[in-house]
């Protein structure tokens, strides 16, 4: 079984501007959200291939986790993930297209597959903090671009 969810937003910059301050990664300290700070990342673009490790604040938990980059199709499409296969596997797929004048829609989706995603209730809730952490880093992405226009 897989869960999957899912967001978007549309960002007041052009589709090559905010796909290359995503893939940034030395920008990446200026407007990751807490549910999901990155630790270790590589410096400069994001690396198809590469890794970094991240901290996700479940509760009580705090753990470190490391992160794959399985794509990085410029101004098209960013892929990562990691986990057991078999377990709990995740993807985190950002899609970028043009949104007209300017702007740029940034599409979120993170599925999780896996024994643990079997349970209903389990994979309800697992369906709610995917979409809280993607809302959160598209937000957090979104603010941010604003600031970065505003201020150039």
């Amino acid at each position: 079984m897989a869960v999957t969810g899912r967001c978007e937003i549309v960002v007041d910059a052009p589709l090559a501007v905010a796909f290359g301050q995503f893939v940034d990664c030395n920008r990446w300290s200026a407007w990751m959200p807490e549910a999901f700070r990155p630790v270790k990342t590589p410096r400069g673009a994001l690396p198809e291939g590469g890794s970094f490790t991240v901290k996700i604040p479940l509760g009580a938990l705090e753990p470190t986790l490391p992160v794959k980059v399985f794509r990085v199709r410029p101004n098209h499409e960013v892929a990562w993930g990691g986990g057991a296969r078999g377990v709990l596997h995740i993807e985190h797929c950002f899609f970028f297209e043009h949104a007209g004048e300017g702007r740029t829609r940034i599409r979120s989706e993170e599925t999780f597959r896996g024994l643990l995603t079997l349970p209903t209730r389990v994979g309800r809730r697992m369906e709610k903090e995917i979409v809280r952490i993607g809302e959160a880093q598209l937000a957090a992405f979104c603010a941010y671009v604003g600031r970065v226009r505003t201020q150039s």
